[in-house]
């Protein structure tokens, strides 16, 4: 699978965006094997921001996808209409934190989709990433990362979008440093190591997700 194949795919091959206020958001999720201790609440967070974001704005529609990573990273749920989208059924937590990797992978992609939509469509575009991990990255080559995943960022936030980190057990401001991304409490939450602060990251990515921010651009 090619960097470009990553998250812009539904089931049927295609995404239909149309000239409504549409928001793209993707969840990118830590499956490293710190993760298993966890249990469940890895799926249950994604599967409640899931649910949360059916509940569009009048007026507005939600394509999400989920994407996570270990030593390699994978789609768990490709881009969909957010009415359409499946619960995820499993999440199984081993390996190392291919997280800078991912993360540039899930943006580059985005910024190379969304580059060839209809001009009108992009002004109407919010675009949210949320990033959940709890830990640093410790798989990504050091040769290209973190710089190139910070070229990349800077890229998306001109664009507009919303980048977000949640530290599940570890400092978010860190982890967003890193990967250039904002590192002010907006932005960067940090949580215990709890299976409840996986859940406050599942609702702060919703609410931020439906809040609007739809800025019609020049």
């Amino acid at each position: 699978m090619s960097r470009h194949d990553l998250v812009i795919l539904d089931q049927e091959g295609s995404v239909q965006l149309t000239l409504q206020n549409t928001t793209l958001s993707v969840m990118i999720l830590d499956r490293s094997g710190s993760m298993a201790k966890f249990g469940k609440a890895p799926i249950q967070a994604v599967n409640s921001h899931l649910a949360g974001i059916k509940d569009a704005p009048p007026g507005s529609q939600q394509f999400c996808s989920v994407v996570s990573f270990a030593d390699h990273m994978r789609v768990e749920i490709p881009l969909g209409h957010a009415l359409q989208i499946r619960p995820m059924e499993r999440f199984n937590a081993g390996g190392n934190t291919l997280l800078w990797e991912t993360v540039d992978a899930v943006l580059g992609n985005l910024l190379s989709f969304i580059g060839k939509l209809d001009p009108q469509l992009q002004k109407r575009l919010k675009v949210t990433v949320g990033v959940i991990s709890d830990g640093e990255d410790n798989r990504s080559s050091k040769r290209y990362y973190p710089e190139r995943l910070r070229e990349t960022s800077a890229n998306a936030q001109a664009m507009g979008w919303e980048l977000l980190v949640f530290g599940i057990g570890v400092d978010a401001e860190s982890l967003a440093r890193d990967m250039g991304f904002p590192t002010d409490k907006a932005s960067a939450h940090t949580f215990e190591a709890t299976e409840e602060g996986l859940a406050q990251s599942s609702v702060i990515m919703t609410q931020s997700t439906l809040g609007g921010g739809w800025r019609q651009r020049e």
